[in-house]
């Protein structure tokens, strides 16, 4: 496995479409910063640099999930198209050696560009300070985040690895990414609309019926929100309660930074998607006829 990790990693470092991703990377994140409209107040408060970093962290994994998509599927359907897959078991490397090399490489690859994007908020960071209660805040979003990275390039690697022709591997990753991204949304949406609900219910305000689950449905639905990559990310970033300050405006939404348990949790959780995404495309793979 050293000398297919070895290979993979040279080939990933010579490819053009990489270096530019990295390049890319950097520049969309600088934009996402000293680009903003809020930037202009960073230095009167550190507050707002946090919620600029947050913005720039979570718009980061939201397009990674689509840019994974395309590279990772691109990346190793290239193996099939010259062959080099099927040289590989010729010379004697088991499938799974194959499999967990490519996850390895594809999750270093991510992590890159992850570093990317934290060196140009690290260097916001040096120039506008930080508060001090905000950092572990940060170091939770960046947990969250490289957690996040590995579990998209697990989901797209299991694609790839399984499917030999170049298009269809990019076209059926980014229909995947599109439909989890959304499906994630809504589901976020639904458990958001009910727990806003049943706040609203418990205080004798107006509410909307339909948006409150019955027992059944709030586990499930609390179960897919705790479980989507995506969900897990907003809930991480856009953590919020429904507090009604007596002002007349009614109930509003407030920021609440993530528990480090519930963090811990998020990170059990993915875990547990990664091997057994992992576990199943080893054995698919295994199971497939090379052409």
């Amino acid at each position: 496995m050293k000398e297919l990790l070895k290979a993979e990693f040279g080939r990933l470092f010579r490819s053009k479409m990489f270096r530019i991703l990295v390049i890319l990377d950097v520049l969309f994140n600088i934009y996402l910063i000293y680009g903003s409209e809020i930037t202009g107040t960073v230095s009167k408060t550190p507050y707002v640099y946090i919620e600029v970093t947050q913005l720039t962290m979570l718009i980061f994994v939201e397009v990674y999930s689509f840019v994974a998509g395309a590279f990772i599927s691109l990346f190793i359907s290239r193996e099939y198209s010259y062959g080099t897959m099927r040289n590989k078991i010729i010379s004697g490397h088991s499938r799974c050696s194959i499999y967990l090399t490519e996850l390895i490489v594809c999750s270093a690859a991510g992590m890159i560009l992850l570093a990317g994007c934290l060196l140009v908020v690290a260097f916001t960071h040096f120039k506008y300070g930080i508060l001090d209660e905000e950092a572990g805040y940060l170091i939770k979003m960046v947990i969250i985040c490289c957690i996040l990275v590995i579990v998209y390039n697990a989901l797209i690697v299991f694609f790839s690895m399984l499917i030999d022709s170049k298009a269809s591997s990019v076209v059926w990753s980014v229909i995947f990414v599109i439909c989890l991204t959304v499906f994630s949304s809504m589901v976020n949406s639904k458990v958001t609309n009910d727990e806003y609900a049943r706040e609203c219910r418990s205080n004798g305000k107006e509410y909307v019926h339909s948006d409150i689950f019955d027992d059944t449905e709030r586990k499930v639905y609390t179960a897919l929100d705790s479980t989507l990559p995506m969900t897990q990310l907003m809930k991480t970033f856009t953590m919020t309660n429904f507090v009604d300050y007596g002002d007349g405006t009614g109930y509003v939404e407030e920021f609440i930074p993530p528990k480090g348990e519930e963090t811990a949790r998020f990170a059990v959780i993915d875990a547990g998607l990664i091997a057994a995404v992992t576990v199943l495309g080893i054995v698919f793979f295994r199971k497939k006829e090379l052409k």
